[in-house]
């Protein structure tokens, strides 16, 4: 289902109501998954100019973490899509599910709608107005509709759009857009260098296998911000995993292949205990 971002208070009403049902049930399924498209600033109200949205809500919610996909940004959301089958994002959808994390964590993954180019260099795409805008929509948007602090999570690519979020936002004078960042599989070219005041997780595998994402750049990244952040900087390898071959960007080890349910938990720690 897909609703208006302009109906906050039917949304907040069947919210509750679909929350209410979920406990009841001891569903282990998160409770009413939608796709749910954020208006953007200037852009008329057509589908394909908004920002979609997939929303897994928690039962018993206590903070909410927004999703800023790696790779070309855009995983083509539909307005009936209720799930994403990939084990990676199953993982993230396991922080909002009452049997297996106790239900505590909102997921929100951010689908840019058009793609975002990478390359082996910096991936300037990233720091574009129209994708920085969006993503403070989706962020204020989501503030507002579940009432929670909220968590910004940038995998790969993702991690350059979430530094490049932090710099678009202070130059707006504000220094803390969010309650905590999370940079998972970083880019090597992450960086901030300006002080900030933010409780960040570094996440990466330690046998990630891609050239653009080395675990001694992503260690080398948190003593940087151990330096500039006002806020506890913390570390976090992830072990568990495997790996069938392919391309190491795309799967395997960086995407925490079989070490989904460690990577859930190292997010849950984080964003549970501040």
């Amino acid at each position: 289902m897909i609703r208006s971002p302009r109906e906050t208070g039917p949304q907040r009403i069947n919210l509750s109501a679909c929350l209410l049902l979920a406990s009841l049930l001891l569903n282990s399924s998160p409770a009413c998954s939608e796709t749910i498209a954020v208006a953007h600033a200037g852009a008329d109200e057509s589908f394909a100019n908004q920002t979609l949205t997939l929303f897994w809500p928690a039962v018993q919610a206590k903070a909410t973490l927004v999703m800023i996909p790696g790779g070309l940004g855009h995983i083509n959301l539909k307005p009936e899509t209720q799930d994403l089958k990939h084990p990676f994002y199953q993982g993230l959808k396991s922080l909002s599910s009452a049997s297996v994390m106790g239900g505590k964590i909102n997921v929100v993954i951010f689908d840019n709608p058009t793609q975002l180019t990478s390359s082996r260099t910096y991936p300037v795409s990233r720091m574009s107005e129209d994708h920085l805008s969006r993503i403070d929509e989706v962020i204020q948007f989501y503030r507002h509709k579940t009432a929670k602090p909220v968590y910004l999570l940038g995998h790969s690519n993702g991690s350059i759009s979430v530094t490049e979020y932090l710099r678009y936002k202070k130059k707006r004078s504000i220094s803390k857009p969010v309650t905590g960042l999370i940079l998972s599989g970083a880019r090597n070219e992450a960086y901030l260098d300006e002080k900030i005041n933010i409780r960040t997780l570094i996440i990466h595998h330690q046998q990630d296998g891609c050239i653009n994402t080395t675990l001694k750049s992503a260690k080398e990244l948190y003593g940087e911000l151990r330096k500039i952040n006002g806020a506890r900087t913390s570390f976090r390898e992830i072990i568990n995993g495997s790996t069938k071959g392919g391309d190491p960007c795309n799967g395997g080890f960086h995407m925490y292949s079989n070490g989904e349910h460690e990577f859930a938990q190292a997010l849950a720690a984080f964003i549970l205990n501040p």
